[in-house]
């Protein structure tokens, strides 16, 4: 074979090669996607595209650079059993992102079929709301106001006699507070709205006034606010209304009356009384426990985390006062000029009691009552209660104990929280206006605290025998036209007077307690009405007080004793209604 014949069929052999390895060059860059890259194979790969000249080629080797750049390189080979434990992680976490991405779009599906099912069920409009949100009477087929009335007066108690539980909702320009103001704006609408005046007709004793004037035949008002005892003795009595008597025009089911409140107020069908935000003393009454801000930030506690994370218990609250208290007088034993934990009352243990979720007395069908104190569960509550007040007595202060120390043991009790010399503060709601009036001490507003962790929810104790309700005296001169006031009122009071109620009891002059808001909001959406506290029911929250104030952990045989009394009492209460 020639020369030339043998260098032509070596350059043949060449091409087929060159082509073989270019094929091979094409398979190992798309294998490169799925392997990691060696850095042999990274310095070959740069050295190549230093050599490339087309612009095609050049955006794609700053590609490939980024690609590569992102992976990231083992510095040790792994062992075969850690790239297969690796792998059934992976395979684990695949199976759990699979597991959350098919439970998110069965959620979705559920949520898109809930919305066109409540879009089906529920109407375009709240029947209590206008379209800007405010409450209003235009959607409920009110009757016709057609009455010659210009001027609608409610009987309430002055602050003459009544220092703290005073009505200050109706009328205003008397007592110079906040809430007067809106109590103005309120009024203004109603005059504007029905060319009807509000007026209250401040008396020292309504229920005392009530019966007088329903022996005597007269009357100055067209509706009456007695404390919810007296309304009951009034309903006895028979000289009210049954509000059921005007359906149409009170709606008692309506966001401005107490539900809660409505169940334990009817009997037998009839309600002759209702609380709602025409009336504000039922918040005044509400028991809970401020803590003195400061103080707390020293201890760096957070409680309002502790409340969110229902962890803030009886045993919480009382161990953390612990800390602080101290005898600082060097006069032994604990007194008026040293450091407490807790300031509060006698009442500290029925508060305790019923925001553990359990009552004094429950209502059953029809209204009736049932006692319920003398229950296994209610005892056991109720001893570990005294047992834990009476293991804090070195730093637990009820201030009726300095009765021979101090002239004025609520005075006293009062500025050991304004001097920062106590952590927390038991009371009602009623104490938070001198408070913030005093500017003394900067204090937040928590709910009573759990009884354990795992309680369902938080109970607020209304104490009932401080509250009032509204109600239609049956010697008014025109029932329907109180009715429809009454109505009116209540409606109205729940777009500003009650707001700014609860409004008020964040703030004072210089700061306000914006922080608390929440904790409002658990304290009045979790409000208790207790029969055995509004109407005493034989003494039935008296035993419980009556036990802390005696250091007395005989729970059962205090509580068995006055069983026969509570039982009496609610046979009397059913029939004095039914007779």
């Amino acid at each position: 074979m020639s020369t030339k014949r043998i260098l032509i069929l070596l350059l043949s052999v060449l091409m087929l090669l060159c082509l073989a390895l270019s094929a091979c060059g094409g398979e190992e860059e798309e294998s490169s996607s799925k392997a990691p890259v060696s850095e042999s194979s990274v310095a070959s790969s740069e050295a190549e595209s230093s050599k490339e000249e087309s612009m095609e080629e050049s955006s794609e080797e700053a590609s490939s650079e980024i690609f590569i750049s992102d992976i990231e390189l083992p510095s040790e080979p792994e062992s075969s059993e850690e790239a297969s434990s690796e792998a059934e992680s992976s395979e684990e976490e695949s199976s759990e992102e699979e597991s959350i991405e098919e439970s998110s779009e069965e959620e979705s599906s559920e949520a898109e079929s809930s919305e066109e099912t409540s879009e089906e069920s529920i109407p375009d409009t709240d029947p209590y709301r206008d379209n800007e949100g405010n409450y209003t009477l235009n959607d409920l087929e009110m009757p016709a106001f057609e009455f010659p009335d210009t001027l609608f007066t409610v009987c309430v108690y002055g602050n003459a006699m009544q220092k703290t539980y005073y009505s200050e909702e109706i009328g205003y320009g008397i007592y110079n507070t906040r809430i007067e103001n809106y109590v103005k704006i309120r009024n203004n609408l109603l005059a504007q709205d029905y060319g009807v005046e509000i007026q209250a007709y401040r008396v020292n004793d309504v229920l005392e006034t009530l019966m007088n004037d329903a022996m005597a035949g007269t009357v100055d008002y067209d509706a009456a606010m007695p404390f919810l005892s007296d309304a009951i003795a009034l309903g006895q009595e028979q000289l009210l209304y049954d509000l059921n008597d005007f359906a149409g025009t009170i709606h008692l089911e309506a966001p401005w009356w107490d539900q809660k409140a409505n169940s334990v107020l009817s009997f037998d069908g009839k309600q002759y009384f209702a609380v709602g935000d025409v009336t504000i003393s039922h918040k005044k009454a509400s028991a809970a426990v401020l803590f003195n801000k400061t103080l707390a930030y020293d201890l760096d506690v957070d409680f309002y985390s502790l409340v969110e994370q229902k962890k803030w218990t009886i045993d919480t609250m009382y161990e953390t006062g612990k800390l602080l208290a101290a005898d600082l007088d060097g006069t032994p034993g604990m007194g008026v000029t040293d450091t407490w934990g807790t300031v509060g009352t006698y009442d500290s243990s029925l508060y305790h009691y019923i925001a553990s979720g359990k009552q004094l007395i429950t209502i059953g069908v029809g209204g009736t009552p049932k006692a319920t104190l003398g229950d296994a569960t209610a005892l056991t509550t109720l001893l570990k209660i005294q047992q834990t007040l009476l293991a804090n007595g070195d730093s637990v202060l009820p201030m009726e104990s300095l009765a021979d120390e101090v002239a004025d043991y609520t005075k006293a009790g009062k500025e050991i929280f304004e001097s920062g010399r106590a952590l927390f503060y038991v009371d009602t709601l009623a104490s938070v206006a001198s408070l913030r009036k005093g500017e003394k001490v900067e204090f937040g507003i928590l709910p009573m605290p759990l009884q354990t962790a795992s309680q369902k929810s938080y109970y607020t104790p209304v104490m009932g025998q401080y509250a009032y309700g509204i109600c239609i005296p049956k010697n008014v001169s025109d029932a329907a036209f109180s009715a429809y006031m009454v109505e009116a009122l209540a409606c109205y009071s729940k777009n500003s007077v009650s707001p700014e109620y609860e409004e008020g009891l964040l703030r004072s002059t210089n700061y306000a307690d914006w922080d608390s808001r929440a904790m409002l909001e658990i304290i009045f959406d979790n409000m208790v009405y207790d029969l055995g506290v509004i109407h005493g029911m034989g003494g039935a929250g008296d035993v419980i007080t009556g036990l802390y104030r005696d250091g007395s952990t005989a729970v059962a045989s205090a509580v068995y004793g006055i069983l026969p009394d509570i039982e009496a009492a609610i046979a009397e209460y059913q029939s004095l209604y039914r007779d």
